[in-house]
């Protein structure tokens, strides 16, 4: 599994039938939500039965194909076999296998030549794709999925950067977030099958982080819930982010000074071949691991000393592979030497204007005297709100 960013984000909306969405209506929508973000994008080719469209600007484009036949289902395989598929959407295969038609969302860079990709990776060109031009791809994609679900609810939507098959009522509820690292990395769990204290022990190992902070993230194994570990490894994500570094190696966080999460950088290897970074829980009052007591405290439970090996370098579930689907273009990501490097100047700026973007749909979208409660939905609810009224 390549480390290096995608040169496309694509999303699909599977369904058993849709009415086909003007693409003017689609341009327009876009444009004004980005309006404060100063990309405008141009409608360069239209069909005019709406079915196919492209747009560009700031170096950006967009295609969307409004297609009334099924896909070939081949390219949902990976996503399909994830335990983290089976926790949000049992019945996801069954859906898949009866869809009949579908939405093909594609934003990349530059301009959409055919073969472009599988002749830079032939003659090993480096990735000079930058991180803010990649996250302004990322929210793009996030925004018009949103449109399009809002216009026709599908009954799956695959995230193909992280790929993550989910229902459109999951999708609706991460990506309300400006930056949603619950769509962006997906969880790929793996387990021994040894036992601490009657619970079997379970890791972790993302794919989707090395897109946004140069590494993958392994979680070793622990007795702990899944969902634990994933909300720790999207803290950790989102602390990078904030901050502009990774915690140092041999370093630790947690929520309180009852839990101890040590961080490791390792070195590269086939599998991340910009190493990797890995998470362990060494200390959880509520789980009971660790022996450490504050003083003048007594212990919550009865302690355990849990030594954890470190995870394999080959989980049991060794997480998706990114795969481009049939007819749709070569999506395969770009292998980098370097870890993707932060730029501080570029992160503040777009904090500033996803701030004044939230604060211009709240009051051109929000009524007078809306309640509170409905004042604090999220900055792509509102754009949600407003694509309904240019499409209705």
């Amino acid at each position: 599994m390549a480390n290096g960013k995608p040169k496309k984000i694509e999303a699909v909306l599977l369904y058993r039938d849709f009415d086909t969405v003007d693409p003017r209506k689609i341009l327009d929508s876009l444009n004004f939500v980005l309006e404060n973000a100063k990309i405008q994008f141009e409608m360069k080719q239209a069909e005019a039965d709406g079915s196919y469209c492209m747009m560009m600007g700031r170096g950006i484009y967009v295609q969307i194909s409004q297609t009334h036949e099924p896909l070939a289902l081949d390219g949902f395989a990976p996503a399909l076999t994830s335990a983290h598929t089976s926790m949000i959407f049992p019945n996801a295969a069954v859906v898949v296998r009866h869809h009949k038609c579908r939405i093909f969302i594609t934003v990349g860079s530059g301009v959409p030549v055919p073969g472009t990709e599988e002749l830079e990776k032939k003659l090993e060109m480096p990735d000079l794709l930058s991180q803010g031009k990649f996250e302004s791809m990322l929210t793009i994609c996030q925004v018009l999925t949103r449109q399009m679900v809002r216009a026709n609810k599908p009954q799956a939507i695959h995230w193909c950067q992280s790929d993550q098959i989910m229902t459109s009522d999951y999708f609706d509820k991460v990506s309300m977030d400006a930056f949603p690292m619950q769509l962006f990395v997906h969880p790929s769990y793996f387990s021994s099958r040894k036992e601490v204290n009657g619970t079997q022990v379970i890791g972790l190992r993302t794919y989707g982080a090395a897109h946004l902070i140069g590494k993958e993230v392994v979680f070793n194994e622990a007795p702990v819930p899944p969902g634990y570990l994933y909300a720790r490894v999207v803290q950790f994500l989102e602390m990078a982010r904030r901050s502009g570094e990774v915690i140092a190696d041999g370093e630790s966080f947690g929520e309180s000074d009852r839990e101890i999460i040590r961080v490791r950088h390792l070195p590269a290897e086939e599998l991340d071949p910009n190493g990797r970074l890995e998470l362990t829980l060494e200390r959880s009052d509520a789980y009971g691991i660790g022996d450490v007591v504050l003083p003048g405290e007594a212990p919550l439970v009865e302690k355990l000393e849990v030594s954890f090996e470190t995870a394999p370098s080959m989980p049991l579930e060794s997480g998706p592979v990114y795969r481009p689907f049939q007819d749709e273009g070569n999506g395969e990501p770009k292998q980098t030497e370097e870890p993707v490097q932060h730029d501080e100047e570029a992160a503040r700026k777009r904090a500033e204007l996803l701030r004044s973007m939230r604060d211009k749909m709240r009051s051109e979208i929000e009524a007078p005297n809306e309640p509170a409660a409905q004042k604090s939905a999220g900055l792509l609810g509102g754009w949600g709100k407003k694509f309904r009224g240019k499409t209705n």
